[in-house]
């Protein structure tokens, strides 16, 4: 009994030091769990301040049920929706983008009744579109409470349409038909604006690919009706309008929206995400079950809900005091998705993983601005030339006024051996000496770019 007692006093000081060290470790982990509570797990806290949230975003005037994203003033005969719909409709088994990628291939080569011959197939489509873009508004059809669900197919085909009507056009200027390419410029330009009125990211982007589509084959059919002052003044008169820049805070506004619809629906989203992962061909929503106004009840869900208000809210005050400003814009765009993406917190998770998208699609929406002014500047140094025999050496010499929009100065211009270039410094903010980002081999030099009009115009691969 005595050598047990002994043995046992021999191991005291070794329990006692275990003991010591297991409660330091059980209260750093505690402390660590209270820690990582605190400052990563703030649902409680974040849905505690929903009600609040919700009704400063309101007060900001950002979009609360669906309906907000209509625009009440038009009336359903002036949506060109059912007619584009119907084009693609009628496109059947046509694959657009392949007969466009060969039709390109053909212009490239000279070969402009092959190309024409071609693009005779999508002539019933082509008619569709340009009675389309007689109307005043654009809305597809779309059930914004699906919120993320949604798809939107029918942007590639609106895409095929712009680069078929953008050929054609190409082909008429080569043949001299100046009034014919106009016309098809001026649907290019019309449907792109149309779609861009589609109250979502994606509707904006392909707005600006579309616009930028044709301020690209402008250029081209400037350089085949060079000499042809009515003309080039009548393609100018295409895409001089202010208005028709790519309207950034109505697209946003729809992402916002669209935000909000899969916080409300979280649930909703998850079980048929879960369906469709067992079941591809799974209904994706049940929306007779959509949830299409009101702010959720579940704690998470109310978390999740106060982030976004309150990301959105501070997103309209920054679109409010750069309006008209679109470098500025950039720019405050930026540093509100920096802010937002260092605090951590799980409430703050959803606004982590979605709100940074929306501020790098503002540089697409700088460089649209910019090659539209680009564009503008070439077509009047085109008349200076017709009119003087040679290029305009300094800015000053083109009539109007030239301003790039990443500097709110003046735009810059390059005579070169064969030709021309007006430019935008862009989103560098650097006379890179007006090159063309496909025309940079260097990777360790891939963002000292500018963003150029010119003539030539910029060679396409076939």
């Amino acid at each position: 009994m005595k050598a047990q007692t002994q043995a046992t006093q021999r191991r005291r000081p070794w329990l006692i030091g275990c003991s010591i060290v297991s409660a330091v470790l059980v209260v750093s982990l505690v402390a660590a769990a209270v820690i990582l509570y605190v400052k990563y797990v703030d649902f409680g806290k974040a849905s505690s301040e929903t009600d609040a949230a919700a009704t400063a975003y309101r007060a900001a005037g950002m979009p609360w049920e669906a309906k907000d994203l209509k625009k009440a003033h038009f009336t359903p005969e002036q949506n060109a929706g059912p007619l584009i719909h119907e084009a693609i409709a009628k496109l059947g088994s046509k694959k657009i983008s392949n007969d466009a990628s060969a039709i390109q291939a053909l212009v490239g080569k000279g070969s402009m009744e092959g190309a024409l011959k071609a693009i005779g197939k999508y002539t019933p489509e082509l008619n569709l579109v340009e009675a389309a873009v007689q109307k005043q508004y654009f809305d597809y059809g779309h059930d914004w409470d699906e919120g993320l669900s949604v798809l939107y197919p029918e942007m590639l085909s609106i895409r095929g349409f712009e680069k078929l009507l953008c050929l054609r056009a190409r082909v008429e200027a080569s043949q001299h038909r100046a009034d014919l390419a106009t016309k098809d410029l001026q649907t290019g330009w019309k449907l792109a604006c149309l779609v861009g009125q589609e109250p979502i990211l994606i509707g904006m982007l392909v707005d600006i690919t579309c616009q930028r589509i044709v301020l690209d084959a402008i250029q081209r059919c400037a350089a085949e009706c060079a000499n042809d002052d009515a003309a080039l003044a009548g393609f100018e008169k295409i895409i001089d309008k202010p208005a028709d820049a790519p309207d950034i805070e109505w697209a946003l506004k729809g992402e916002a929206y669209v935000g909000l619809s899969a916080v409300r629906n979280l649930v909703l989203l998850n079980k048929a995400l879960e369906r469709q992962q067992s079941d591809q061909s799974a209904t994706p929503i049940n929306k007779s079950s959509l949830i299409r106004t009101g702010v959720p009840s579940e704690s998470k869900q109310r978390a999740f809900a106060t982030r976004h208000f309150q990301v959105w809210t501070e997103a309209k005050a920054v679109l409010d005091q750069d309006r008209g400003k679109p470098a500025k814009l950039r720019l405050d765009l930026r540093k509100l998705c920096e802010k937002w993406s260092e605090i951590r917190g799980a409430s703050y998770l959803l606004v982590a993983i979605t709100f940074p998208v929306y501020a790098d699609t503002t540089t697409a929406y700088v460089d649209t601005i910019a090659d539209n002014v680009a564009t503008r500047g070439l077509l009047e140094a085109f008349r200076v030339k017709a009119k003087t025999g040679k290029w305009p050496a300094r800015i000053e010499e083109i009539p109007g006024n030239w301003i790039d929009p990443y500097t709110d100065k003046e735009l810059l211009i390059k005579q070169t051996p064969d030709g021309f270039r007006i430019y935008s410094v862009g989103p560098n903010l650097k006379d890179d000496g007006g090159i063309r980002k496909q025309e940079i081999k260097d990777d360790a030099k891939k963002d000292e770019y500018d963003l150029v009009a010119s003539f030539p115009p910029r060679k396409v691969k076939t």
